[in-house]
């Protein structure tokens, strides 16, 4: 290795070991619904785990799940969802006091979890189009993995 390489090295090394510290992701450390977006696509087989902390600003269900969101539109790329199933959602109510899962919206929360990239796949009239788009979710197991914060 020449001179100048090493000179080079030993200055990028501390900058190298500086950004990683603060990088978002790390053990304790809390992460946002954009760094949680980015962090699961450059990873979308293992995603991001993590704490995630945010304001619900909308929420929605199916048949089997409900949806609490980052964004009013669950299909803003910017939004960060959590899915949990119907049960796990009556049960995380009920632990808060909350009737019912549209209540949750205006409240800052902390979820516990994997952020994962979904690929959303676009029907009409329940045959896919062929079009598709990207969601990144963090399904929640048990109820437990959900705080109402403080002044929310």
């Amino acid at each position: 290795m020449n001179k100048i390489a090493g000179i080079l090295i030993s200055l990028l090394l501390p900058i190298a070991a500086i950004h990683a510290q603060e990088a978002p992701g790390q053990p304790g450390e809390l992460i946002t619904p954009s760094d949680a977006i980015q962090l699961a696509a450059g990873d979308p087989a293992k995603g991001v785990t993590g704490a995630f902390e945010f304001e619900i600003r909308g929420s929605g269900k199916d048949k089997r799940f409900v949806y609490l969101n980052s964004e009013k539109d669950y299909r803003d790329q910017r939004c960060l969802t959590i899915k949990m199933t119907r049960g796990n959602a009556a049960d995380l109510e009920k632990r808060l006091g909350l009737s019912r899962h549209d209540d949750f919206i205006g409240k800052r929360i902390r979820v516990h979890g994997t952020a994962k990239r979904q690929q959303i796949i676009i029907t009409d009239s329940g045959r896919p189009t062929g079009l598709y788009y990207y969601q990144t979710h963090i399904y929640v197991d048990g109820p437990e993995q959900i705080q109402l914060l403080d002044g929310a």
